[in-house]
C-alpha cells in the first residue's frame, strides 16, 4: 500500500467513524425522548456532525483556491468519482439545515384515523423535515455502498501508479 493509499484509507476510516458514530447517536435519541440521556445522545450526534460540516466548508475553501484541472480524469470511474464526492458533501450540507428544522417543525398532527394510508399523506401528518433528515442519510449511505462497490468492481488506479 503506497503512502497516498494509506492516507487515502485514514481519511475515509475517520469519515466513516464520525458518520457511523452520529447515525448511532441519532437513531438512540428517539428511545430516551423525555429523559436525561436524551441531550447525551443529541450532543453525541450533534458534535460530530457538526466536525463533519466543518470539514466540509474547510474542503471547499480549499478546492476553491485550486486552479482547474487542465486535463480530466478520462475513466469513467474517476468522473462518477467526483460527481458522487460532490452529492456526498450537498447531502452532507443539507443535513444540518434539516437537522435544525427538526426543531423548529410543529410536533406531529394528529391524522384523521382513515387519513394516513400512504406515505406520502403519513409523511405531511407527521414530523416532515425528520422524514428527509432520515432520507438524506440513507442516501449519503446508499451512494457510500453503491460507489464502494464501484470502486471494488473497477478496480481504478491512480494515473500516476503503472
Amino acid at each position: 500500500m503506497t503512502e497516498y493509499h494509506r492516507k487515502l484509507a485514514l481519511i475515509h476510516g475517520l469519515a466513516f467513524v464520525l458518520l457511523f458514530a452520529t447515525w448511532l447517536a441519532g437513531i438512540s435519541i428517539a428511545p430516551h425522548a423525555g429523559t436525561p440521556l436524551v441531550a447525551l445522545y443529541y450532543v453525541l450526534h450533534i458534535f460530530p456532525a457538526s466536525v463533519i460540516f466543518v470539514l466540509i466548508l474547510l474542503q471547499w475553501q480549499i478546492s476553491s483556491q485550486k486552479p482547474p484541472k487542465d486535463n480530466p480524469d478520462a475513466n469513467s470511474y474517476g468522473q462518477w468519482n467526483g460527481f458522487v464526492h460532490q452529492l456526498y458533501d450537498a447531502i452532507l450540507a443539507a443535513l444540518p439545515i434539516t437537522g435544525i428544522l427538526i426543531f423548529y417543525e410543529p410536533k406531529a398532527l394528529v391524522a384523521t384515523p382513515g387519513l394516513a394510508t400512504g406515505w406520502l399523506t403519513q409523511m405531511l401528518h407527521d414530523r416532515f423535515f425528520h422524514h428527509i433528515h432520515a432520507w438524506l442519510f440513507n442516501l449519503l449511505l446508499a451512494l457510500v455502498v453503491i460507489n464502494a462497490v464501484l470502486l471494488l468492481a473497477v478496480g481504478r488506479k491512480r494515473p500516476d501508479q503503472t
